[in-house]
């Protein structure tokens, strides 16, 4: 576990080294996985399909990005413990495998390890939502211009 991860499907097996039950799920064009402000019930990590993510913003709804096979859904909401930050809702058909909250919370608890491991995860994102913040400005500064 000395090496940090370069990508969600190590967390995914990461957990599952430790025992944490999965579920594989399949999931209809429309479906609310992540609703902003509600409580996560656990991590989603694509196997399949897309995901749109969207963030609540002045009275309107932006889509953030899409997500799809390899990557994870609800990790900084699971870990925090607190509510999503966004709302995701599946593009097409969609194949996850889930694994609850209460499961991954459990294994952060007997091994704190795992918090150097997801913190690279976290970080990788931070990256990618100021690197995609940062785009939005500069486009809405040339059509202003």
């Amino acid at each position: 576990m000395s090496a940090a991860m370069q990508h969600p499907n190590d967390l995914l097996r990461l957990l599952m080294d430790h025992g944490l039950q999965t579920k594989n799920l399949q999931f209809e064009s429309g479906r609310i996985l992540c609703e902003f402000g509600a409580s996560p019930g656990g991590l989603f990590f694509l196997t399949s399909g897309r995901v749109r993510t969207f963030l609540p913003v002045c009275d309107q709804t932006i889509e953030i990005e899409k997500i799809g096979p390899g990557q994870c859904l609800g990790l900084p909401a699971v870990i925090s413990d607190k509510a999503s930050e966004a709302s995701a809702v599946t593009e097409g058909a969609v194949k996850a495998v889930f694994i609850s909250k209460d499961d991954v919370l459990d294994a952060l608890r007997k091994d704190p390890e795992l918090y150097l491991h997801i913190n690279s995860l976290l970080s990788d994102a931070l990256s990618c939502a100021y690197k995609h913040i940062r785009n939005m400005r500069t486009n809405a500064h040339r059509t202003l211009a």
